[in-house]
C-alpha cells in the first residue's frame, strides 16, 4: 500500500482492491475495475460527481479514505490536514442526519425512530443489539405491532420474537436497506 501513488496502480492490484472492498462490506464480485476507476477519479468536492451521485455511499467512503485527486494521483498536501476526506464527509453526513432526526422528531416521534433505525441498521448483528438500544427496540415493537409489555419479557424471548419478525441478515444487505 505504501508504494501506491496513483489510482491506476491501486486498480491494477486486484487482491488489494478486493481486500479494501470487503473491508467496506462491498462484494468484490459485483464491482468491475472500470466502475471503480470512475468512482476513484471522481471529484469528491463536486456534489454532482460520479462518486457523490452513486446511491451506495460506501463507495464514497472508500474513495474518501484516499487522498487521490481528480487526475488519479495522490494529493500529498491533503495528507497534512487533521481529517482526511472520508472523515470530513462522515462528520458532515452525521451532522446532517442528526439534525434531520432531531427536526423530524419534534414533529413525529415515529419518523425520528425510523431515521434512527435506518442510521443504525448496518451495525445491528443480533437481536440483542436491538434489545440493548431502547430506541431500536421501540422502533421494532412499533413496526411489527409487538405490545410494549414485551419489553418486560425475558431477553431470550424478546430475541426470538425479533428474529421471527425481522431477518437480521437483511440489515447488512445494502440493496435491501435502500427500501427502508
Amino acid at each position: 500500500m505504501e508504494t501506491i501513488e496513483t489510482v491506476d496502480q491501486l486498480l491494477s492490484n486486484r487482491r488489494l482492491l478486493d481486500f479494501m472492498l470487503v473491508a467496506e462490506r462491498i462484494d468484490p464480485k459485483l464491482v468491475t475495475t472500470d466502475y471503480l476507476k470512475k468512482i476513484f477519479k471522481s471529484d469528491l468536492s463536486d456534489p454532482k460527481s460520479f462518486a457523490n451521485t452513486e446511491p451506495d455511499q460506501r463507495f464514497r467512503g472508500l474513495v474518501g479514505s484516499f487522498n487521490f485527486d481528480a487526475k488519479g494521483k495522490i494529493n500529498y498536501q491533503a495528507t497534512e490536514s487533521i481529517q482526511n476526506k472520508r472523515g470530513l464527509m462522515e462528520t458532515q453526513d452525521m451532522h446532517v442526519r442528526q439534525t434531520l432526526e432531531e427536526q423530524a422528531g419534534q414533529e413525529n416521534t415515529g419518523v425520528r425512530l425510523a431515521l434512527y433505525f435506518k442510521r443504525m441498521a448496518g451495525d445491528i448483528n443480533t437481536p440483542y443489539d436491538i434489545i440493548a438500544d431502547n430506541a431500536l427496540a421501540e422502533f421494532i415493537r412499533t413496526t411489527f405491532s409487538i405490545p410494549a409489555e414485551m419489553a418486560n419479557a425475558d431477553v431470550d424471548m424478546q430475541a426470538k420474537i425479533i428474529e421471527k419478525n425481522l431477518d437480521i441478515k437483511d440489515l447488512q444487505d445494502p440493496r435491501k436497506s435502500r427500501s427502508w
